[in-house]
This record gives structure tokens, C-alpha cells and sequence, in this order.
């Protein structure tokens, strides 16, 4: 019966000993009442584990690029911080990457807010877009736009200039000697013409190309189009020293013009001439430009006739505006 008991008690005796190590009062075993950790144990012998004063699972402050957060214990390990995580910058006007700066993203985006199919036709192009205040913006496109009478598809439609009257161009160029020389500090007046000439022949317009630096005006080219005469004119020598340009203007009247709207462009850096007998007039010249559009640009002497400008390098802007008044 003893044998039974004493076995009965050390069966008992780790609950007894669990039961009373951690009492203030009647301890078997010491506790150390120790600081709690996370660790899995009750360090401070209150009952519970992993706890902070407040009775809650003990937490911990932590940081991340993005910002604060907190650490948990759970099991005896600390759990991941829940600060918030860096992440891949979107145009949205928050800073996702935490680099101290919203919105710097670095992607390259193509953009045409027409969103149809012009863009790439014509004079349509596709702008890149910028990020700005959280949202996407597109810059340097272009898209249709009314069509001018400017040699460019500005409705990107496939069709060049099409609402407008092709007008019919004379060229009268001077390519004498003196032509070939540098002009008051600028290029040469041929050099001048034939900028001109080329920038204002992209318009659809029916042109033709005389020179007048020989005793008798040549036809260089015939009627034909703007780039063939752009051509011709870059291949013009500079060699003789007549230039008739008032028996060339005389001419005008008898031109085979296809079109009712006629323009009439004249460069030479000589006073108006003629080699006819009886020699032609400013006064005749004149009267046979009637009912043109003429422009001169070389010597002052020519605004008797038609309105001059100077040889300069202005003169490839107002060539081209002297065409664009061909424009019906």
C-alpha cells in the first residue's frame, strides 16, 4: 500500500513543481523573473508568453525605404516589418519606389491623341508622352490640320494640296558673271535665287525656268513641276554679262499659261535691260505683266515695274510667300 502511494506522488510531482515554481510564496523552484523576450518562454513568470505590459504580443518599431512600421512576435519569432515596400514608380503621383521623388518613371511612350490612323501619313507624327501630376501628357505631335497650299499633305489624307487651284510660276533668273559674286556681305544673287526658287517650287504649282543672263531670254526647262525646275536651276552656270530682262518681261503676255492664276518671280542684280530694237520699255514691261502676281528681287530699278526686294537671304521666306498668294 505504501509502494502504491510514494508511486502515486512521483507521478504527481513535475505538475506540483510547475504548479508552485512560479508562486511568490511557497516556491519549489526559483524563477528568475526576467525581462520577457521573444523567445517562446514565459521569462517574467506572469502566465503568459511573449507579452508586453499591456498583455498584447510584444511588437517592436522597424523601418523600410517607404516608412515606419511595427514588428510582432509570434512563436517566439519576430515576425516581417509591415512597413510598406518599395515598388515599380507608376504615373499616379505617388512615390512607389520610395526614392524621395513621385512619379520618375523612365519609361519612353509614344502618343497621338487623334488616335486614328493619319498618324505617319502626311505631316501626322506621334508625340512622347510625360508623366505630370499623375497622369500621362502628350507632347510634339502633330496631327491633321486644314490643308495649305504649301506642297504638303496637311490633312495627312494621302493627297497633296488638294483643295486648292494649281497656279502657273515663271522664273526669270540672271545667271551673268556678277551673279556669281558674294552680294553686300551675303552669298552670291545666284546662290540666293536658287534657294529661293527651290524652296518656293515644293508647291504644286506648274512652273517654268528662263534664264536671263544672255543677250536673248532661254528657256531652261519648258512648263513641268516644281522639282524639275528646282533642279535645273541648281545646275545653272554663271557666265555672260547680258541680261534682258525687259525683253523676257515683255514676253509674259505670250506665255502658253494653263492656269488663270499667274505668278511671275524675277531675280538679277542688274537695272532692267533691253537687247530688241526697238528696245522694250519699263512701261512696256509693266503693261505685259498685267494680270500676274510679279515679284523682283535684285535692283531698286525694277519697282518701276513690279515690286522689288533686295537680294538677301530673305528672299527664300518671301518667294515662297509670293507663291503661296498663287494659292486659289
Amino acid at each position: 500500500m505504501r509502494f502504491r502511494a510514494l508511486r502515486g506522488w512521483v507521478r504527481l510531482w513535475p505538475a506540483v513543481v510547475t504548479l508552485l515554481a512560479c508562486r511568490p510564496t511557497d516556491r519549489l523552484v526559483p524563477c528568475p523573473e526576467a525581462p520577457e523576450v521573444c523567445n517562446g518562454v514565459d521569462d517574467d513568470c506572469d502566465g503568459a508568453v511573449d507579452e508586453d505590459p499591456s498583455g498584447e504580443a510584444m511588437s517592436r518599431a522597424c523601418a523600410s525605404a517607404c516608412g515606419p512600421g511595427l514588428e510582432i512576435c509570434r512563436g517566439g519569432s519576430w515576425l516581417a516589418c509591415d512597413a510598406a515596400a518599395p515598388r515599380t514608380e507608376v504615373c499616379n503621383g505617388v512615390d512607389d519606389d520610395c526614392d524621395g521623388q513621385a512619379d520618375d518613371v523612365t519609361d519612353i511612350r509614344f502618343c497621338y491623341p487623334p488616335a486614328d490612323a493619319t498618324v505617319m501619313h502626311g505631316e501626322c507624327r506621334p508625340g512622347v508622352e510625360r508623366c505630370e501630376f499623375g497622369s500621362w501628357a502628350c507632347y510634339n505631335w502633330r496631327g491633321p490640320s486644314y490643308e495649305a497650299c504649301d506642297g504638303l499633305d496637311n490633312d495627312c489624307d494621302g493627297v497633296v494640296d488638294e483643295d486648292f487651284k494649281p497656279a502657273d510660276v515663271l522664273a526669270l533668273v540672271d545667271s551673268s558673271c556678277s551673279m556669281a559674286w558674294p552680294y553686300g556681305g551675303q552669298p552670291s544673287g545666284l546662290s540666293l535665287a536658287r534657294d529661293a526658287l527651290c524652296a518656293a517650287s515644293k508647291r504644286p504649282h506648274r512652273f517654268k525656268l528662263v534664264d536671263v543672263g544672255e543677250a536673248v531670254p532661254r528657256d531652261v526647262t519648258g512648263w513641268t513641276d516644281g522639282a524639275t525646275v528646282c533642279a535645273a536651276v541648281q545646275r545653272l552656270p554663271a557666265y555672260g554679262g547680258s541680261e534682258p530682262t525687259l525683253d523676257a518681261l515683255a514676253d509674259v503676255g505670250k506665255e502658253q499659261w494653263a492656269s488663270d492664276v499667274r505668278i511671275v518671280l524675277l531675280w538679277s542684280d542688274e537695272p532692267p535691260q533691253s537687247y530688241r530694237n526697238p528696245p522694250v520699255t519699263p512701261a512696256d514691261a509693266k503693261a505685259a505683266l498685267a494680270g500676274t502676281i510679279a515679284y523682283a528681287w535684285g535692283d531698286s530699278e525694277f519697282a518701276a515695274i513690279m515690286p522689288t526686294r533686295p537680294l538677301s537671304n530673305a528672299g527664300l521666306a518671301e518667294a515662297e510667300a509670293a507663291v503661296n498668294e498663287g494659292c486659289r
